[in-house]
């Protein structure tokens, strides 16, 4: 007789096993093998990556966005006076969110740099082709605060490769994993914008991270989880702001997983339903009142870290919205083949 028959508790269920992707382990193996198996995978793919980086760290053309978010590290020193007049309402407060700018002046930081860099490059007197102007103000930054910035993001870069290994890994299979990671890795344009000292890079981390937090979500709606996935959203909403639609798109997305038992119980749309819904019975609701939230604690992240939204959160929200609107209207205008 086997023990656990013997103390009562009956044959395990699928829920005594361990999820590690797409398949269940049963506890009773030691799972470590496989574990240190991925990790071993990962750190592959990350030095890998790092090391195709490394290469055109010294060698990608300057590009004057750099100047900018550069001049905006200061942005982490100003986070400690919140109310103060820095946040008021001006041109490059309210041209991007703040996230990028923490990041860089974070890299600055960890690499021993000062947060007081260069000025901001002001584009009405060149850009790249014509730079006089703006090295003779000091919107040029340094040589070793342009690299400290990149290396910041290059190691971003190198991040979001092990999690497209992880995505890939976990929907697929880790041959997929590891072929996908190799790709992101070697990736022209991805090891250019992760060479720059501009917020690309880092909102491609987030995205990356995002999908990987909904995926374990999915696997298991905790509301441990259901927060994981709100910072993920919110760190890439603070970057470049559509990931707010995101969040605002689960809440649809969330009635329709509250209706589900009864979509499925109809004779018509049933069976079509069933093909397209989720397949983890008895979770519908858990999962969807995990992803209810993701709105209000993303739009609450994002209003807690970007101090000039603190006056007026709704309306300076919208003005960040008309801003870049008009900022895509006038760069459509410039380069009309590119729009």
């Amino acid at each position: 007789m086997r023990e656990s028959e013997s103390s009562g508790q009956g044959p395990a269920t699928p829920r005594d096993t361990l999820d590690t992707g797409h398949w269940t382990l049963d506890p009773s193996p030691r799972p470590w093998p496989r574990w240190l198996g991925i990790g071993a995978l990962c750190l592959f793919v990350f030095f890998f990556a790092l090391w195709q980086r490394s290469a055109k760290l010294h060698t990608s053309p300057f590009h004057p966005d750099e100047s900018r978010w550069i001049d905006r590290a200061t942005y982490l020193e100003e986070l400690r006076h919140p109310l103060g007049s820095f946040w008021q309402d001006r041109y490059l407060i309210r041209g991007q969110p703040p996230m990028g700018s923490y990041v860089i002046g974070l890299a600055l930081l960890l690499q021993g740099k000062d947060l007081a860099t260069n000025g901001p490059w002001d584009f009405q007197y060149g850009f790249e082709t014509a730079i006089t102007w703006n090295v003779s103000h000091g919107n040029m930054p340094t040589f070793d605060n342009l690299i400290a910035a990149r290396q910041g993001n290059m190691v971003l870069g190198a991040l979001t490769c092990v999690m497209l290994v992880l995505i890939v890994g976990m929907l697929v299979n880790w041959a997929g994993g590891l072929v996908a990671g190799l790709f992101m890795a070697v990736h022209p344009l991805h090891i250019y914008l992760s060479t720059l000292a501009v917020s690309d890079a880092m909102f491609t981390t987030f995205v990356a991270f995002s999908v990987l937090a909904v995926i374990w979500l999915a696997r298991k709606p905790t509301w441990g989880r259901s927060l994981l996935l709100a910072l993920a959203l919110g760190m890439g909403a603070a970057t470049k702001l559509s990931p707010l639609l995101i969040a605002v798109g689960w809440t649809p997305y969330a009635f329709v997983l509250f209706l589900d038992p009864w979509l499925r119980s109809r004779e018509r749309i049933g069976r079509a339903w069933k093909l397209v819904s989720r397949r983890e019975f008895g979770t519908e609701r858990q999962l969807g009142w995990k992803l209810l939230v993701q709105s209000g604690l993303v739009g609450a992240f994002f209003i807690v870290v970007y101090p000039f939204l603190w006056y007026d959160p709704i309306g300076r929200t919208r003005i960040i919205f008309d801003f870049r609107k008009s900022e895509m209207d006038s760069q459509a205008r410039v380069w009309p083949d590119a729009a």
